[in-house]
């Protein structure tokens, strides 16, 4: 009994597993140190780049804030928070829009920044001479540019991660 489609184990068959001269361990090319890892096929399936895209967030993990922030920041930055959009694509609702503004998909950038109400909070931090809207930086730089400026006092990142 299959417990993938079809597409999905053809798709995983196709990458290729071969062995070196040299005592014969098995390579499987779906991972850049040649091991089948769950995470590698789990980024074939999504078509995510099997690059290491953690080195360029080791920043949050070195910051001064609370353990659980820096998880709820990690899962904002990776889109996994459970929004409508991404309880929609699961699977697990049939309403992918925003329950505030009811007028665009409620996606982690949405909710945290764009959706009108976040942005009313966002608005008054920055009338008090808080934050960056900066709304040419995607979100991810936002948060990032946010939680590491220091010319808006050297607190203004802990404010920013209990804020969002």
């Amino acid at each position: 009994m299959a417990y993938l489609p079809h597409a999905i184990l053809s798709q995983i068959a196709s990458h290729e597993v071969f062995q070196n001269g040299e005592g014969g361990r098995i390579y499987w090319k779906g991972d850049r140190n040649g091991e089948c890892k769950i995470i590698s096929v789990l980024q074939l399936i999504r078509r995510e780049p099997t690059v290491d895209r953690m080195d360029s967030w080791k920043w949050l993990w070195k910051i001064n804030i609370p353990q659980r922030y820096k998880t709820f920041l990690w899962l904002t930055l990776w889109d996994r928070l459970l929004t409508n959009a991404n309880r929609g694509r699961r699977q697990l609702t049939n309403y992918p829009l925003c329950p505030l503004c009811e007028m665009e998909y409620e996606t982690t950038e949405h909710a945290l920044r764009s959706c009108p109400e976040a942005a009313s909070v966002w608005q008054w931090f920055h009338s008090q001479g808080m934050g960056k809207l900066d709304d040419h930086l995607d979100f991810k730089n936002w948060v990032k540019q946010n939680i590491l400026n220091n010319e808006l006092g050297e607190d203004w990142g802990m404010k920013f991660a209990t804020i969002i």
